[in-house]
């Protein structure tokens, strides 16, 4: 039987590579959305793993888009079928795609968030 270690090293591993496929990019968020608000939103859809509210380093000030990860990819499904409206706002709710980097150091955005 493997370590208990192991086992959570593996649970991580496993959340992590689900966490891609079940993330959002949620887009044109009110200054004033905070993590819970958009969690509270989401939360309708299914079980959230994880909820972030993306801000400028400095300020602290919302950078007006977040993400919201999860636990299936049935709930992911039902959220960017859905149109939404978080504090007044409508928003734009995408699968979120990971960012590549070329041979040359720039980014790519594989069609999703932004």
């Amino acid at each position: 039987q493997p370590s208990p270690a192991f086992a959570s090293l593996r649970l991580a591993a496993a959340s992590a590579a689900m966490g891609s496929e079940t993330k959002v990019y949620v887009g044109n968020l009110a200054h004033s959305t905070t993590k819970e608000s958009l969690e509270d939103h989401f939360a309708h859809y299914g079980e959230i793993a994880e909820c972030v509210v993306m801000t400028e380093k400095d300020s602290g000030r919302s950078r007006g888009f977040g993400f919201v990860t999860f636990t299936t990819s049935a709930a992911m499904d039902a959220a960017v079928r859905a149109s939404h409206e978080i504090d007044g706002r409508t928003v734009n709710c995408k699968r979120a795609m990971r960012e590549t980097r070329d041979r040359h150091g720039g980014k790519h955005d594989d069609g999703g968030g932004g």
